[in-house]
């Protein structure tokens, strides 16, 4: 075993069995208390016991994450077993619904909504008690098995939803010394690997960084930033966009 987070509690969270063992398991073999929370509950806790067979520290969750209530007592759970959490690593598995065309708004409902709720409620509690602490690193993973297949429209939709999310959880704990940052991957190993790097290293508040992980790839995506713009002292009209968009926009002319 490493000493990487020795005295550090990690809480993890997800439904991905391969992406949830990864990452507890590592960040165990480094010395860190776990807290692990699937709904799967037999399978969570054969996984936290082989943990703790082989002298890591780990407890289960049993909480439905979807309510708020139940977010705020998986925090309570861990602080009470732990007396803190250092770090915070949420598993996102996105099930596929199909194309634009093809998904149904009850399709919708029942994929997107517990995810995103999911994420928001164990954010709200995790981030208010790191920013007692004055210290923390959040990493959301979206498990993205279909990197080379055909997106579907809820894995685009939840991507970019947790993708604005976690920027604006790093702008709002800033001020706090934590950090929050992304993680996208089709390799669940690979993935652990890659937020082990982050909370250990990467502590850039108010910053986030996203990375695409594969399994021989590591790679990180650009912040989303203005290009070039046109002005005016006044509104716009339909023929001045006519004539500036095309001009100064898309081929890249100075405006003078």
């Amino acid at each position: 075993m490493g000493d990487r987070f020795r005295g550090k509690v990690a809480l993890v969270t997800g439904e991905d069995h391969d992406l949830i063992k990864e990452i507890s398991t590592l960040f165990a073999s480094e010395g860190a208390a776990i807290v692990a929370n699937c709904s799967h509950s037999e399978w969570v806790e054969r996984m936290v016991s082989e943990i703790n067979a082989v002298d890591g520290v780990a407890k289960v969750g049993h909480f439905d994450l979807t309510s708020m209530a139940d977010a705020e007592s998986l925090l309570n759970f861990t602080v009470d077993s732990f007396g803190k959490v250092d770090v915070f690593v949420s598993g996102i598995e996105i099930r596929d619904g199909g194309s634009v065309l093809d998904s149904v708004p009850e399709k919708w409902d029942e994929i997107i909504r517990p995810v995103m709720k999911n994420v928001f409620a164990t954010t709200k509690y995790v981030s208010a008690h790191m920013r007692t602490q004055n210290s923390g690193q959040i990493v959301n993973i979206i498990r993205d098995k279909k990197i080379h297949h055909d997106i579907s429209v809820t894995n685009s939709i939840i991507t970019e939803a947790i993708i604005g999310f976690t920027r604006t959880t790093a702008l709002d704990m800033e001020k706090y010394g934590v950090g929050c940052n992304a993680v996208i991957s089709d390799h669940a190993r690979n993935a652990a690997l890659v937020s082990a790097y982050i909370c250990s290293n990467l502590v850039t508040p108010g910053i986030s960084s996203i990375f695409r992980v594969d399994e021989q790839e590591v790679s990180l995506y650009s912040v989303p930033a203005i290009e070039r713009g046109i002005y005016s002292s006044d509104i716009f009209s339909v023929d001045e966009l006519n004539y500036l968009v095309p001009k100064y926009l898309f081929d890249g002319e100075e405006l003078s």
